[in-house]
C-alpha cells in the first residue's frame, strides 16, 4: 500500500502506518495484550510480541490476496 492509503487505514485501525522499505507502507497496531499485527495489501500478520515483530517471527498470517 502507499503511505496516503497506510495513514488513512491507521487512522481508522488506531494503528500506526509504517514504511518496511522500498516504498512500501504497513499498518502496525500494538494490541493490549502485548501482540503486534501489521496490515499490508496482500497479508495481515500477528506477532506474539514486539520483539518478535522485531526480528520477523511471525505468529500466524491471514493471506488477503
Amino acid at each position: 500500500m502507499d503511505e496516503k492509503k497506510a495513514k488513512a487505514f491507521a487512522k481508522v485501525l488506531g494503528g500506526n502506518p509504517w514504511q518496511s522499505g522500498g516504498n512500501i507502507w504497513l499498518v502496525v497496531m500494538d494490541t493490549s495484550d502485548g501482540r503486534v499485527i501489521t496490515f499490508s495489501d496482500e497479508v495481515v500478520i500477528e506477532y506474539q510480541s514486539r520483539e518478535a515483530f522485531e526480528n520477523d517471527q511471525q505468529k500466524q498470517s491471514i493471506i488477503i490476496a
